[in-house]
């Protein structure tokens, strides 16, 4: 049968459809549709999946690193526990699953905002047997989270249910698959204030507790969600790529701050020669490594400009490195130059000439594989073997280091081979004809060999911008 009711300027279409419960005819039900409700319906439905769909799209195709590193994406799946309210009738809780996918924004270090688009099933039995009401539901939850500990996160947010279909099941056995599904329009969507919590399990999973605990209407559905979080690594950087970002992010951090550049003083060796009596070898050691300062100190004046230059001595190492700066900086004369400060905000950097370390990767990016091996208890453990890039490698340098220290590595161009202070070391590896051919396209001195250090950093830089 067609209806066709006007008022207040609008047509609302109900159609009625027959149902017959039972082998009497008389034994009918009617069910109505709102045509026009069912679009307005659909309409939003399609939006807040065209937002969620675009949302996602848009976001996975972001080139930046960071925006990768603070944007998670994944699939959820899971549990609710539910329980109807209608009409004042008593039901009971009954579980139905879910599954969704879900965007997780790293605010800060403390906030994350957690997006979630879910297919849930919900339903809830009555108290009498034979009868209870099953509806399928998209799900939207807007959560912001604050983090605990480094494993939990304390969550809050909006949750807001759009109705798919709603059936009142009722057990028959005169039909052929023993129940009888009847549409029910009397659910409509929900709007609820959820809280709850989430706690990391493993490194890729993390369980999601929420409950709707402030229904915007008193006829809500009670709710209590459990789901397992799984993030999916669109992003997934290789360990190659993340020592280029670091790379980077050091090259930049070179140019915006400060590079110090440790003098050596041989004061262990030149104090050993005085307490042995040879004061002439003690003061021709002090007088050799004075001259060797005052040409590096020369070289950074004259061919060095990719940052600030600042200069100390090595036995003032350990107060550089707890960043005690006070009564440490040289000026051009090697003098303590107590009104010298720096802006101790800016990443600081050490330089100097020396033996090049091996790599130091394993230091930097714990890099590993697993090996079981025995731990004489009849068993094996699980180990982790560190591994680097190259091998041991040591001749002298011109070296650049983190503020603790550390040599830093490839890409970053943060050694210059300095061959004529291994020559004047070991002048028996001119000898060695394939090496003298080889020195022979390396710089021979403090100024070309800071010079080629700076060109490299520039190079670099403009490189990696």
């Amino acid at each position: 049968m067609f209806y066709n009711i006007q008022g207040g300027g609008k047509h609302k279409y109900l159609f009625y459809f027959r149902r017959i419960v039972g082998n009497n005819d008389n034994n009918l039900q009617f069910q109505s549709f709102e045509t026009a409700d069912n679009i307005v319906t659909m309409k939003r439905l399609l939006s807040i999946i065209s937002f969620v769909f675009i949302s996602f799209i848009c976001f996975s195709q972001e080139p930046d690193s960071t925006t990768a590193s603070k944007i998670q994406y994944g699939f959820c799946f899971g549990i609710n526990i539910s329980k109807f309210h209608k009409d004042n009738i008593d039901f009971n809780y009954a579980t139905r699953p879910a599954v969704g996918l879900f965007e997780n924004n790293k605010l800060s270090d403390d906030m994350n905002l957690k997006l979630s688009l879910l297919y849930s099933v919900k339903s809830s039995t009555l108290f009498y047997p034979g009868t209870k009401f099953s509806n399928t539901y998209f799900d939207l939850n807007i959560i912001p989270q604050y983090k605990l500990t480094q494993d939990l996160y304390l969550q809050a947010g909006l949750s807001y249910s759009q109705v798919l279909t709603a059936k009142k099941v009722i057990l028959n056995g005169s039909n052929w698959n023993g129940v009888n599904k009847i549409n029910d329009d009397e659910f409509n969507p929900e709007l609820n204030i959820t809280a709850g919590f989430e706690c990391k399990i493993q490194d890729n999973i993390n369980i999601d507790f929420s409950y709707n605990f402030i229904p915007a209407k008193k006829d809500n559905i009670q709710n209590f969600q459990i789901l397992v979080n799984y993030p999916l690594d669109f992003k997934k950087v290789s360990h190659r790529k993340l020592i280029k970002l670091k790379s980077k992010s050091q090259i930049e951090a070179l140019k915006n701050g400060l590079l110090l550049v440790r003098l050596k003083t041989f004061e262990n060796k030149i104090n050993a020669l005085m307490e042995a009596g040879y004061t002439e070898d003690a003061a021709k050691v002090k007088t050799k490594q004075e001259t060797e300062n005052k040409k590096i100190v020369s070289a950074f004046r004259n061919y060095f400009n990719f940052c600030n230059v600042y200069f100390f001595f090595s036995n003032n190492t350990i107060e550089i490195k707890n960043r005690k700066f006070n009564n440490v900086f040289l000026n051009d004369s090697l003098v303590i130059d107590k009104t010298m400060t720096i802006d101790t905000t800016k990443s600081i950097f050490i330089a100097e000439f020396g033996n090049k370390e091996p790599d130091t990767t394993t230091y930097y990016y714990q890099f590993y594989k697993y090996e079981f091996i025995p731990d004489g208890n009849w068993s094996v453990k699980k180990v982790k073997r560190y591994y680097t890039y190259s091998p041991y490698s040591d001749f002298y340098a011109l070296i650049i280091r983190d503020g603790n220290f550390v040599q830093l590595k490839k890409p970053f161009p943060f050694y210059v081979r300095a061959i004529f202070m291994s020559m004047r070391i070991h002048p028996e590896q001119a000898l060695i004809l394939p090496l003298t051919i080889y020195s022979l396209f390396l710089p021979w001195s403090y100024d070309k060999t800071v010079d080629r250090m700076n060109k490299k950093l520039h190079k670099y830089y403009e490189k990696s911008w």
